[in-house]
């Protein structure tokens, strides 16, 4: 898929998501309204996007272990989705599959991009400040998730609003050439 579009798609989400954090006072951590499960399920999107390009630019490395591995935040946030859907449409209480799903979910997701943020700076695939943005990004997250206590929409728009940062680096970067194997390697 083009790397380009990815980009696009992630910084269209991110920016979707903070304007309903900000203005709308949506939150993606519980979308009981039809308007907030349509923002975080394109915020989702928007992010599952710019992940699939970082990983499509190598930017975690061209090792086909390390690249499934780089899969852990985008399988956690399609779980947290899930159950954002399963609390939407009521089929989800706190004893319920669905709801521990969700909740799963969201810890994949931010273990996930902390491994992301080890494996991106590690390869060094990306020049300069770009190999630092995802680590930016977690740091944002839980910045934003220590904003929490004092106003949860300020904290939400917080920890996505990075996400542009990286649908930026995703549209705009190179694609970096795969080291030839070697008889000998």
């Amino acid at each position: 898929m083009n790397t380009r579009l990815l980009g696009i798609l992630c910084i269209a989400g991110s920016l979707i998501a903070v304007v309903g954090a900000l203005l709308f006072h949506l939150r993606y951590d519980s979308a009981a309204t039809e308007i907030g499960v349509v923002v975080s399920t394109l915020m989702s999107i928007g992010i599952i996007a710019g992940l699939i390009g970082l990983i499509q630019l190598n930017a975690v490395g061209s090792n086909p272990v390390v690249r499934a591995v780089a899969l852990l935040p985008i399988i956690g946030l399609v779980l947290t989705t899930l159950g954002g859907f399963a609390r939407a449409f009521g089929a989800s209480s706190s004893d319920n599959v669905l709801s521990i799903v969700g909740f799963v979910g969201f810890f994949g997701f931010l273990a996930g991009l902390v491994l992301v943020s080890i494996l991106t700076i590690g390869a060094k695939t990306w020049p300069g400040w770009r190999r630092f943005v995802p680590l930016f990004i977690t740091v944002m997250f839980f910045i934003g998730l220590g904003f929490r206590v004092d106003n949860i929409y300020l904290s939400h728009a917080v920890s996505v609003a990075p996400m542009a940062l990286l649908g930026y680096v995703v549209a705009t970067a190179e694609r970096a050439p795969s080291p030839a194997e070697s008889v000998m390697a």
